[in-house]
């Protein structure tokens, strides 16, 4: 008796609130929402997305989904566009609240301490959120004084470096090389 003929799967209907094949997306609107909350503290996005349970790949692939204008599956076609327009204004965020606190940490204020009912004078220390701007936006916040220096010998050569201590080692190993009657450990006695 002959095999018989499957009849041919169904295909899945897709429903009016579904776009795009496959499941469902998991960047919703929530997620994108507190992602942007926490990238604007001044976070990484590394950071985040572990704090989330988001793989880092994920988070990068939405980025670069949304930034190449990307449907997402699922309720919201525009996921991947929503999450690259938050994540990159709560950067931009981020880096405007932190040089708002450079300039106002800088100022001198007067400030009425809790000890004293007198009025004390305080300057301003700048210097954590400075840190803070240089390490995390390195190409516009920290110092430009990169130096690089190779150093070459005569002609473009190699350097030539005499280490004393390294004669030492050279006398020494000669020395264990030579039996007591100064002829070399390894020659026939004939």
């Amino acid at each position: 008796m002959p095999p018989r003929k499957q009849p041919p799967k169904p295909k899945p209907k897709r429903t009016q609130k579904q776009s795009g094949r496959g499941a469902p997306t998991i960047c919703t609107a929530e997620l994108t929402r507190q992602f942007a909350e926490l990238m604007a503290a001044g976070n990484y996005l590394e950071t985040v997305a572990g704090f989330l349970h988001v793989s880092q790949q994920d988070a990068y692939n939405w980025l670069k989904w949304g930034a190449e204008g990307k449907d997402a599956t699922g309720p919201d076609p525009a996921a991947y566009r929503n999450f690259f327009e938050a994540v990159t204004h709560a950067e931009r965020q981020a880096e405007v609240r932190a040089a708002a606190l450079l300039q106002r940490a800088g100022q001198d204020r007067v400030v009425d301490l809790p000890t004293d009912p007198s009025k004390q004078f305080v300057q301003g220390d700048w210097r954590a959120i400075a840190e803070f701007m240089a390490r995390r936006y390195p190409k516009r916040w920290s110092k430009a004084e990169r130096v690089q220096q190779e150093l070459t010998g005569a002609n473009g050569g190699p350097v030539n470096v005499a280490l004393s201590w390294w004669d030492g080692i050279d006398a020494a190993a000669a020395e264990d090389t030579e039996d007591s009657d100064g002829a070399p450990a390894d020659s026939d006695p004939a």
